[in-house]
């Protein structure tokens, strides 16, 4: 069911894509919020440090490290040839990256006092598609029902494609290739995600999502990485791959350490009655391994860079 499942969601996405597009340039709307904070790197709602916080906040349309994972996962075992995966992968991120920027203008449009700023992400998201959707004369009503819909699909897709890869590259570490494999796999994907719904507060996801961001463009810098490794290999010059990956890793370690802290701060109190909330449990320790893993490829990175290197000088 992947392909025809993914065929029909492509066509919300296309729907939804043009829509905003047409609503952004044609609508009329004007933004509430200025281009350039005056007062510094800090927000202007609460006043807290936009950067790093600001590159984990939105991950489909940045550096993204899933969409790394899909292409090697996915769509790799899709194509007819290898020159098709450029204008799919590449057209991909350029085509979210514009559903990133479609979804900031649902929130820029709305007032600093509206009540809808309060609401659910995926409402506020609606009610901008349904404005833009009023153009064509389509009742707010249903509009609204419509672009839920699509993001729905949205969501369901992602979440299905991240289980679904979760369980190959579970399965291909382990070496379980059996159906049994596979479901003990799949149990094992989807049992973190369990954890967290359960174990923190009413919208779970909420308290799990700047760690799905920096874990996902952290993952991206992973990625950046290996692929400089294999232009070293090749003999050709990385350091187009390297200057991204050493910004990328830079940032979204920073947020790690930060979203990490509170939890490191909480084990100092514990000792006078003080227990940390489970959200905040839960960041930190998945914080920390990222952390701890990421460190342990780039020293496997450098290992295997200075083995070439000393190999070379060698021979």
């Amino acid at each position: 069911m992947l392909q025809p499942r993914g065929y029909l969601g492509g066509w919300f996405l296309y729907l939804v894509i043009f829509i905003g597009l047409a609503g952004a340039l044609c609508g009329g709307f004007s933004i509430e919020y200025p281009a350039i904070n005056l007062s510094g790197l800090k927000s202007l709602a609460n006043g807290k440090n936009v950067f790093p916080i600001l590159f984990i906040t939105i991950a489909c349309g940045a550096c993204s490290g899933f969409h790394g994972i899909v292409s090697s996962g996915t769509t790799a075992k899709q194509v007819k040839k290898e020159r098709d995966c450029v204008p799919i992968t590449y057209g991909a991120m350029l085509l979210e990256g514009l559903v990133a920027v479609l979804a900031i203008i649902t929130v820029i449009i709305l007032p600093k006092n509206s009540p809808l700023l309060k609401a659910d992400p995926n409402l506020i998201y609606a009610g901008g598609i349904a404005k833009s959707l009023a153009l064509f004369n389509i009742p707010y009503q249903l509009a609204f029902t419509f672009a839920l819909l699509a993001f729905s699909t949205f969501v369901y897709d992602t979440l299905d494609v991240c289980t679904r890869l979760a369980r190959y590259i579970f399965q291909e570490l382990t070496g379980m290739s059996s159906k049994k494999g596979g479901l003990l796999a799949g149990l094992a994907s989807v049992l973190l995600p369990f954890v967290f719904l359960m174990a923190s507060k009413e919208k779970g996801y909420l308290a799990a999502w700047p760690l799905f961001g920096a874990s996902n463009q952290l993952l991206a810098s992973i990625i950046l990485l290996a692929v400089s490794l294999w232009l070293i290999h090749l003999g050709r010059r990385p350091w187009y791959t390297i200057l991204p990956m050493i910004f990328m890793f830079t940032v979204t370690s920073w947020a790690l350490v930060n979203l990490s802290l509170p939890f490191v701060k909480s084990l100092f109190n514990i000792s006078g009655g003080v227990f940390p909330s489970a959200d905040i449990w839960l960041l930190g320790v998945c914080g920390i391994l990222l952390l701890g893993l990421s460190v342990l490829l780039i020293m496997e990175a450098a290992r295997v860079l200075f083995f070439k290197t000393r190999k070379r000088e060698i021979g």
